[in-house]
């Protein structure tokens, strides 16, 4: 998937309307899952966020994918703003904490909101979308 997501942004790229030297992420749950490894990996990607997943509960035990993001977490070094439901069904919180410990980024935020997993407030999306208009306009 990395090398799809790569091919993607290779192409993006050459787009008039995107400016390739201010890329960022935005990805929850399934977006984490399978984009961590492409933040880890990517040098152009300038900011992510990241969050809704962790390394333990259903949805990783079904996956199977906390190997993945265990080795992936500490390659992430751009700043990354992590979202975490307090009360998600999916993915514990104290799998998700360490998720979002494990990432290596020295400027990195995290952020707690009640609710399961599909709860995701207008204040919660604010927030992200502004962290990453702060990383990817200074």
């Amino acid at each position: 998937m990395v090398a799809d997501w790569r091919a993607t942004l290779d192409a993006l790229s050459e787009l008039e309307v995107i400016d390739a030297a201010r890329v960022g992420y935005w990805g929850l749950s399934m977006g984490t899952m399978f984009g961590l490894p492409f933040v880890a990996a990517e040098p152009r990607i300038l900011a992510a966020v990241l969050g809704k997943a962790g390394l333990t509960g259903s949805s990783v035990d079904r996956s199977g994918i906390a190997p993945h993001l265990r080795e992936a977490a500490p390659r992430v070094t751009c700043p990354t703003y992590f979202h975490v439901q307090w009360d998600d069904e999916r993915f514990d919180r104290y799998g998700s904490l360490f998720l979002f410990d494990q990432i290596a980024a020295t400027e990195k935020e995290l952020h707690t909101f009640p609710g399961l997993h599909a709860v995701m407030t207008p204040q919660a999306l604010e927030g992200s979308v502004a962290f990453l208009a702060r990383h990817l306009t200074a």
